[in-house]
């Protein structure tokens, strides 16, 4: 059994961004940076170094009840999150300096990017499959994207197999908003995967590309700039491969423990 691997700085700067705005929702507005919190809570956590119990309004004290935002970001310590903060985001544009030295705001960059966090779902297991139906591309899901996706340590799920009283397009909008990722396959050059590739990518949700490899040619220019996994006939165990390790990248693990290597 493997184990999985910790939060990528992606990750924990998606989570970081979006408890500051919903911490401090109005825009414009200045507030302290919470990292100088943090390290006065671990200043004031160190007059109690050795004792064998804490004081119990230690608990409500609001500068120890700032060492939450470590929990937020999955930070090891205040270093980690002062690098996200005024390494990661000022850079992004994503804070600004604020009223007063040691306070930031969020910047228009910032909340246009925490808006684009708030429809992705950051803590999402199914990586949605858009591809063609047809018999002869079974083997594809079923040897090479199927067992891809879960090593990655997520759930594939195509509308096909999913039990559902909706209309299937109805059906197909709704799996989509609910989908960590989008895996496309473009072997077949209809327009419905090339809708579900750009409704994903209008959500801020990562699609990975796949092609066959005598169809490259033949798929729409715009999305030429893409980095397709492109994949032979029953070459399985490298399309495996390749969109596991594509995921993790793009991604990090997912939650899904699984045995397979």
């Amino acid at each position: 059994m493997k184990e999985l691997t910790g939060a990528t700085v992606g990750e924990k700067a998606a989570r970081l961004l979006l408890e500051l705005g919903r911490e401090y929702p109005v825009p414009g507005g200045s507030f302290w940076a919470p990292v100088f919190d943090v390290q006065n809570a671990f200043r004031k956590l160190e007059r109690y170094r050795g004792d064998d119990s804490l004081p119990s309004e230690l608990m409500s004290d609001p500068v120890i009840l700032s060492l939450r935002w470590l929990a937020v970001a999955s930070a090891a310590d205040a270093n980690e999150l002062y690098w996200f903060l005024f390494d990661y985001f000022l850079p992004h544009g994503w804070v600004g300096k604020g009223a007063a030295d040691g306070q930031i705001t969020i910047t228009p960059v910032g909340w246009q990017e925490f808006s684009r966090l708030q429809q992705a779902n950051l803590t999402s297991r199914i990586g949605f499959v858009a591809m063609s139906f047809r018999d002869e591309f079974q083997p594809l899901y079923d040897n090479g994207i199927e067992p891809g996706i879960r090593t990655a340590g997520y759930e594939a799920l195509r509308v096909d197999r999913t039990e559902h009283n909706n209309r299937i397009d109805d059906e197909i909008v709704a799996i989509i908003k609910r989908s960590r990722f989008v895996v496309a396959d473009f072997s077949v050059n209809r327009g419905g995967i090339y809708f579900e590739a750009g409704f994903a990518l209008g959500l801020g949700i990562p699609v990975i590309w796949l092609v066959k490899d005598d169809q490259l040619a033949e798929v729409h220019f715009d999305t030429r700039q893409y980095n397709f996994i492109v994949w032979s006939e029953n070459a399985w165990e490298s399309v495996r491969y390749r969109l596991r390790y594509r995921v993790e990248a793009t991604i990090g693990r997912g939650p899904i423990i699984s045995r397979e290597t």
